[in-house]
């Protein structure tokens, strides 16, 4: 299987900083200065593939790069992990994009739906136990 996330591991003019187990590039379309992407260097496709000490390498260069990123963007970062039919590659990979709202605003924006409303007890509860019907489904 060829893999374009893969194959950019050998290319270093989009690399940013790498460790044993993960490699972090500017993607091929970045949205803006500060849009990066962080892989595992063995290809998964899913989280739950990777090792504990591929887990805890991915997340040291996270936590790194999310202070580089913001230093060099004036704004916070948000992360963003692409699922389901919103994945445009099968290897795993997480987003940092700077943003000068914050996610519950962008999806609050997009969906058109408040960002902000409490709900009640009964709802969240309600809510609650969809998703719990749902889990290893």
């Amino acid at each position: 299987m060829q893999c374009g996330l893969c194959e950019a591991q050998q290319e270093n003019y989009r690399i940013i900083e790498e460790n044993e187990d993960t490699f972090s590039i500017i993607p091929t379309s970045p949205l803006k200065l500060g849009h990066i992407m962080i892989l595992p260097k063995r290809h998964v496709e899913k989280i739950s593939e990777l090792s504990g000490k591929e887990l805890k390498n991915f997340f040291q260069l996270v936590e790194k790069l999310k202070e580089a990123v913001k230093r060099s963007s004036n704004q916070d970062p948000i992360f963003h992990i692409n699922t389901g039919k919103h994945k445009s590659q099968e290897h795993f990979h997480l987003h940092i994009v700077p943003t000068k709202s914050n996610l519950r605003k962008l999806i609050a924006d997009q969906e058109d739906v408040p960002e902000r409303q409490a709900q009640p007890k009964e709802k969240m509860e309600e809510m609650k136990n969809i998703i719990l019907k749902n889990i290893g489904s």
